[in-house]
C-alpha cells in the first residue's frame, strides 16, 4: 500500500507507514475506491492550489497587507528575500490587530504573522494537505515550489476540487 501522506510504499496490512509513521489503517484496501477517494490520495496540490500569491515584506504595515487581502479575500505570505517567514489571513487580522490598541498604519506584519508556518510541496497530496490544516486548525498553508517560489492551499481551493470530482447526479 502507498501511504497516502509521504508516498513510501508500504506491505499492505502495515497499521502505521514505515517512512513517516502516520496511521494507515483507515487507508485499507475496502475493494475500489471512487473518485473522490481517489482524488484525495494521490492527487498533487500544485493543480488545485491559487496561482496568484500575495507575499509581503516583514515590515509592511498591517494597514497596507489588510487592503491588499480585501482584494485578494485570502491569505498573505511573509517573505524576506527568497525566505518564507511567516503567513497572515484576514481572520490573524481580524483576532490579533483589530480591536488592539495598534497604530494599524505603522506596526508591522510581522509582529501579528503566524511565524514559520507549516508547509508542503506540489507533490504533497490532498490528504496530506487536509491532515495538516484539521491537525494545526488552519485553513491555508503554503507551499514551496522552489528557492523564493511559493503558492498557498486553502480550504476552500481543495472543496472547489473535490466538489468538481463529484458525479454530475
Amino acid at each position: 500500500m502507498i501511504c497516502p501522506f509521504c508516498g513510501e510504499e508500504n506491505i499492505q496490512g502495515q497499521e502505521n507507514c514505515i517512512q513517516c509513521g502516520e496511521d494507515l489503517t483507515a487507508f485499507e484496501a475496502r475493494g475500489k475506491r471512487d473518485k473522490l477517494e481517489r482524488s484525495l490520495v494521490k492527487d498533487a496540490l500544485l493543480p488545485v492550489a491559487q496561482c496568484e500569491v500575495l507575499a509581503v515584506s516583514p515590515n509592511s504595515s498591517i494597514e497596507s497587507v489588510a487592503k491588499d487581502l480585501n482584494a485578494f479575500n485570502r491569505s498573505c505570505l511573509v517573505v524576506e528575500g527568497k525566505e518564507l517567514k511567516g503567513i497572515v489571513t484576514v481572520r490573524d487580522i481580524f483576532k490579533k490587530a483589530m480591536f488592539k490598541d495598534l497604530d494599524l498604519s505603522k506596526t508591522p506584519v510581522s509582529q501579528i504573522m503566524t511565524p514559520n508556518p507549516e508547509t508542503l510541496g506540489p507533490k504533497d497530496s490532498l490528504a496530506m494537505a487536509l491532515n495538516k490544516m484539521s491537525l494545526g486548525g488552519y485553513r491555508h498553508i503554503p507551499i514551496i515550489l522552489g528557492p523564493g517560489r511559493f503558492s498557498v492551499i486553502s480550504v476552500r481551493d481543495i472543496l472547489a476540487y473535490l466538489v468538481d470530482q463529484l458525479p454530475e447526479d
